[in-house]
């Protein structure tokens, strides 16, 4: 999975979206009950 976000991180320009990629990519693949926003970003521990 590291990989992963090294192969692509580069897309993007600064470290706060790209650590907020990988944080999502995790919460999707997590076993979360619903997938919706705010269960994904609480989720991967963001308060917005």
């Amino acid at each position: 999975m590291d990989h992963l976000f090294t192969t692509i991180g580069h897309h993007f320009g600064r470290v706060e979206p790209r650590r907020r990629m990988r944080d999502y990519v995790r919460a999707l693949l997590a076993p979360v009950a619903r997938k919706n926003s705010w269960q994904l970003a609480e989720h991967a521990g963001h308060s917005t």
